[in-house]
Parts: structure tokens; sequence; C-alpha cells
């Protein structure tokens, strides 16, 4: 499901909140959420006009038992499209691009909005973004005023595009051994 975003906000129903876990994560007995701001380059870890590129594929070394939300700035059509190219054929990825072209921060707005709706839904939640000291400080508010995210909520920075994907290959390494145990080893 895409969900557009208006004026800063995330229109959400109950009805959607029944997307989450999505069909193949629920079969795990450990749900993980990760939650990516593609702002600031990290978009470029899916797709690239340049070559060599890092591949679409990389969606597909996330652990089979996560699902995983892309927030990004809908300014760009090219981007617009290759996060809708990228969703097709990964029934676990969550697009939520943002319309507002005014609003500063409107990815961290909507991630925070997002990770509050489906606090009840998954064992782990991990926020991936380049350096960005807002999402320290959302994380925090979120913790404290949501008991169910304390202690489950994890913060990951990146340099850029590259980085992210040696991260993600990781946790498709740490996974074939049990995904189940993957929020136990490091997320």
């Amino acid at each position: 499901m895409v969900y557009e975003i208006k004026q800063g906000i995330v229109k959400m129903s109950d009805n959607d909140l029944n997307n989450y876990p999505s069909t193949g994560v629920q079969q795990h007995q450990t749900k993980i959420a990760f939650l990516i701001d593609c702002d600031g380059g990290l978009n470029a870890a899916f797709h690239s006009k340049r070559k060599p590129a890092i591949e679409p594929e990389l969606i597909k070394h996330f652990p089979s038992n996560s699902d995983i939300f892309l927030f990004y700035n809908s300014n760009d059509s090219n981007i617009v499209e290759r996060m809708k190219h990228l969703k097709l054929d990964n029934p676990n990825v969550h697009l939520f691009p943002n319309n507002n072209q005014n609003a500063k921060n409107g990815a961290d707005m909507n991630l925070s909005f997002i990770l509050g709706a489906i606090s009840k839904e998954y064992d782990a939640y991990v926020i991936i973004i380049r350096h960005d000291k807002a999402y320290e400080e959302i994380k925090i508010r979120l913790e404290n005023t949501d008991s169910r995210l304390k202690n489950h909520v994890e913060l990951r920075q990146f340099d850029g595009p590259k980085e992210l994907a040696q991260y993600v290959r990781e946790l498709d390494t740490v996974q074939n051994e049990d995904p189940d145990e993957l929020n136990e080893v490091r997320l």
C-alpha cells in the first residue's frame, strides 16, 4: 500500500493498520519493522541512475521476519516511480511519500507518526537514517510516551547508501542462521 501524505500528515484508518505486519511476516514469532528515512540520499541504496548502482534487490536481503517502511519526498517523479516499482515485487515494503513540498523534516514527522501507530504490531523497530539529531529526540520522546517502545527501538545512522547496503547484507547473513533470533543478535 502507498499512503499519500498531504500537508505533512499521514491519514490512516484502523483498516490500514490491518496491513501490518504483512502476511509473510506474520508467520514468524519475532517481527521487526525497519523504518527508513530515504531523504538525504539513502534512497540510492535501493536504486540509482549511475552505474554501478546498488541493486534494487537489496530489499530481498532484509530479514524475512521484517516489514520495510520507506519515507521519502515525492517532489522527484523519478524517485516516486522507482519506489513504486520497488513495491511491486515486495509485499513487505510500505511506501510513505511526503507530498508537502513546504514541510521541513516531513519524513521524520511521518515516520514518528507511523511508528506510534504500529507500536503494538512488532517486537523490534529499527529506524534507519542519514545522520540527523532530530531522530534521537524522536526516539526518546516516543519511548517516554509509549511504554511498548521502551528498549525496542534502535536508531541506526549511516553516512550514505553504501554503508546502508553493507548493513543490510550483514542482516541477511544473520537471518540465514535464524530469522526469529535476529533482534537478539544485532539490529
